[in-house]
Formats: structure tokens, C-alpha cells, sequence
């Protein structure tokens, strides 16, 4: 992970673009406050979902299946939206069925799959940390106003297409 607590100084910056002409000092800037930016909104939300006792794969069930929590999934619906193995996804409906919070019972359409489905238990849990993980991500994004919030999503958007295609091995 690249996390640096320090950003370089622009004098700094600017020096090692004299040395290494592939450097574009304000790009390298942004890219190291986007990694920290994103580096410590991850360790905020472990730190909430800690208190929460919950994991950060648990959580991310919860809240998919929050959106429509009278609707069973199949554990492979689950995994492909979360982007995750089906493995990892029966160890976290594992988890979150032994704690009361999701069950488990035969896809009504067809009987060879599983599906999965919120508790009550599961639905009150949601309902008593969403207010306040809302809250959290309200406080988090205070200081930038609404209009900026859509050019901020447009930019990291932007920024995400190109780490896609970067990892794709389409970059020159």
C-alpha cells in the first residue's frame, strides 16, 4: 500500500521532476493525498465497524442486502456484486448466519440453490448502525459542499477508469 503521512513539499516535488522527466509533480501530488485520503477513510470506517463488531466483508453483506432486505440473494449474486469468491462469500454467510444476523433456506424457483436472506435480527442490527455510519460519512464530507461533491465524484471516477485500464495493461 502507499501511504506516506508527509506529502512532499511542491520545492520537492519539483526537484524530482528534474531528475525523473516522467514525473508530473502536481499528478504525483494528487495520486499520494488520493492514496492517504483513501488509506485513512478505510481506517475510520474499521475503526466504526470495530465498535460495531463487525468485519468490513460482514458488513458490506449487511448493507447490499439492506437495500432490500424482504429479498433472499443467492450466495453467488452476493459474491459477483461485492466482487469476491463464492469461498469468501460462504465464510462471511458463515459468520453472519451464526451470529442470527442472515439465514439460510432453499431458492423457492430452484431447489439445487441456496439462498440467502436478512433476519429480523439482521434488519434491527442495520437499522441501529446505519444512522450513525451515516452520520460518520456526513461529518467525513462536511467540509466539502454539495456542488463540489459531484465534481469530486466526476474526478475519482475518472481517476477509477484509469487505474482500470491500467491494470489492464492498457497504458503506454
Amino acid at each position: 500500500m502507499l501511504y506516506t503521512p508527509e506529502i512532499p513539499s511542491e520545492e520537492i516535488l519539483q526537484k524530482l521532476s528534474k531528475r525523473y522527466p516522467q514525473m508530473d509533480p502536481d499528478s504525483f501530488r494528487a495520486c499520494l493525498v488520493l492514496a492517504r485520503c483513501g488509506t485513512d477513510m478505510n481506517a475510520a470506517f474499521e475503526d466504526f465497524l470495530v465498535e460495531c463488531k463487525l468485519s468490513q466483508g460482514r458488513f458490506m453483506v449487511l448493507g447490499l442486502m439492506n437495500r432490500t432486505p424482504e429479498e433472499p440473494f443467492t450466495p453467488t449474486q452476493l459474491a459477483k456484486a461485492l466482487g469476491v469468491s463464492r469461498a469468501t462469500m460462504t465464510g462471511l454467510v458463515d459468520g453472519l448466519e451464526s451470529a442470527g444476523l442472515v439465514e439460510r433456506g432453499i431458492h423457492s424457483e430452484d431447489r439445487r440453490k441456496m439462498r440467502v436472506r436478512m433476519t429480523a435480527k439482521g434488519r434491527k442490527a442495520m437499522d441501529e448502525i446505519m444512522p450513525e455510519f451515516y452520520g460518520s460519512v456526513a461529518s467525513i464530507m462536511s467540509g466539502v459542499n454539495s456542488s463540489d461533491h459531484k465534481l469530486l465524484v466526476e474526478m475519482l471516477e475518472t481517476v477509477s477508469k484509469a487505474l482500470v485500464a491500467y491494470r489492464r495493461g492498457e497504458h503506454s
